[in-house]
């Protein structure tokens, strides 16, 4: 499915033009207007970027067409302008982030679509806009994609009676019928250097607040960070002094932070060290502890994925 329309002005630069194509049948003219609108002249702005930029251009034409291809003919509709234009408008300061170009094609396809167009807000543009490609990794990790098995076993009957039953296959043997992609609650924790008694008068001191544990970095700073930034956008809701039954945060004790400050706070030759802008004397403090807690998407949060990272809410493979 092509977008954008053949002719263009012969003022626009080349890498431009030789991107254009007929437009779809199905969403019609609309997305060729918005797109010359948002993207018309961006090539010209900086010389030294414009092949790069050009090609995630490409890349991304492609991405949308192909995503529109994937929507079933009888649930296209023409793109909610207003979204689908904040769309195009904030993917263009973001198309060198594959992750990020991969998302707003997924956002703008969904504009196309009369199966979830009902949960698309206008907000969601301008937070893909803030994300960085780590905040991107770490808000998609709460809906990742998993398979779901179904054993079948036959009976059959003659005259109601059973004359024959096949047992069902082994269970690990079997490939996953369909994919969805369910909520996930992630352990998060908070450090903090605290004193072996009540008495002692520094108390507690906050070493990082919203840590979380990923495969997408070993920089805890980076990933609280990232943390806190989805917070900020309202995408996910965090709650201290809350536990997951089933997970051990025992396990926060194994990061490279934690047994940096833990060697600190059990050594002897380290007169003090920095946190959050303050000195910290050697001695002061006996332990570090650690404050469990939980975050989870919020309502909106989990809208926000369904449109932006999320083709399909059950795919079948």
């Amino acid at each position: 499915m092509s977008l954008l329309p053949d002719k263009l002005p012969a003022s626009l630069d080349n890498a431009v033009k030789n991107m254009t194509d007929a437009p779809t049948k199905n969403i019609g003219t609309t997305f060729a207007d918005l797109w010359f609108l948002v993207f018309g002249g961006v090539s010209q702005a900086a010389e030294k970027r414009k092949l790069r930029y050009q090609h995630a251009l490409d890349e991304f034409k492609i991405q949308i067409e192909t995503k529109l291809d994937a929507v079933p003919e009888e649930n296209r509709i023409e793109p909610n302008t207003r979204l689908a234009t904040q769309a195009l408008e904030s993917a263009k300061y973001c198309l060198e982030d594959p992750q990020l170009r991969e998302m707003f094609a997924i956002l703008i396809a969904h504009t196309c679509d009369n199966r979830t167009n009902k949960r698309l807000h206008p907000a969601f543009s301008e937070i893909l806009k803030h994300l960085s490609p780590v905040d991107a990794a770490l808000v998609s990790s709460f809906r990742q994609k998993t398979g779901t098995k179904i054993a079948v076993s036959s009976k059959t009957y003659i005259n109601g009676e059973l004359v024959e039953k096949s047992a069902p296959p082994d269970f690990d043997t079997i490939k996953p019928s369909y994919y969805t992609y369910p909520e996930t609650i992630m352990p998060i924790a908070r450090f903090y250097l605290s004193a072996a008694n009540s008495t002692n008068p520094h108390g507690k001191k906050l070493i990082i607040d919203n840590v979380i544990l990923s495969d997408i970095s070993d920089d805890i700073y980076l990933l609280s960070t990232s943390l806190t930034n989805l917070h900020r956008l309202g995408l996910v809701e965090i709650t201290i002094n809350e536990r997951l039954a089933n997970y051990n945060y025992d396990n926060f004790k194994k990061c490279s932070l934690y047994k940096d400050w833990e060697i600190f706070v059990n050594s002897t030759d380290v007169a003090f060290r920095f946190i959050r802008g303050n000195s910290i004397i050697g001695g002061q403090h006996e332990k570090i502890g650690i404050d469990a807690g939980t975050a989870k998407l919020t309502e909106l949060g989990f809208n926000f994925l369904s449109c932006c990272a999320i083709d399909a809410e059950v795919v079948r493979e």
